[in-house]
């Protein structure tokens, strides 16, 4: 089976669960996802799904190194045109990817340039 039907079969069966547990979607309320930081680490979290999107941190010297959380078709575009390497395939479907470097003078731009990095 290829993987791009699984991940369909996989995106359905998701979708029939969600309308058995919730059989009125108008209940669910929608959350953006919101930056949970303190001073030197920051991590982007979607509330509705409760699932990590980003994670930055900074290592003292002004570096930030930022790790995204994605699906396959969004890091092979973030491969194309962003300096990042696949660090991990553990959490299927998803694919962590860590972006080389990150300029940025402080941890809430970095936070912007990550939101702006995903929302490509």
């Amino acid at each position: 089976m290829k993987i791009a039907t699984l991940i369909r079969k996989i995106a359905k069966r998701a979708k029939c669960l969600a309308a058995l547990l919730c059989p009125n979607n108008d209940d669910i309320d929608y959350y953006p996802p919101e930056w949970f930081s303190n001073d030197w680490k920051a991590t982007l979290i979607d509330r509705s799904s409760g699932r990590v999107l980003a994670h930055v941190w900074d290592d003292g010297c002004g570096k930030y190194y930022p790790t995204l959380f994605v699906s396959f078709g969004k890091a092979y575009q973030l491969m194309r045109v962003h300096a990042c390497y696949v660090s991990w395939f553990d959490s299927f479907p998803w694919v962590t990817l860590d972006l080389l470097r990150l300029k940025s003078s402080s941890l809430s731009s970095a936070q912007h340039a990550i939101e702006h990095i995903l929302g490509e």
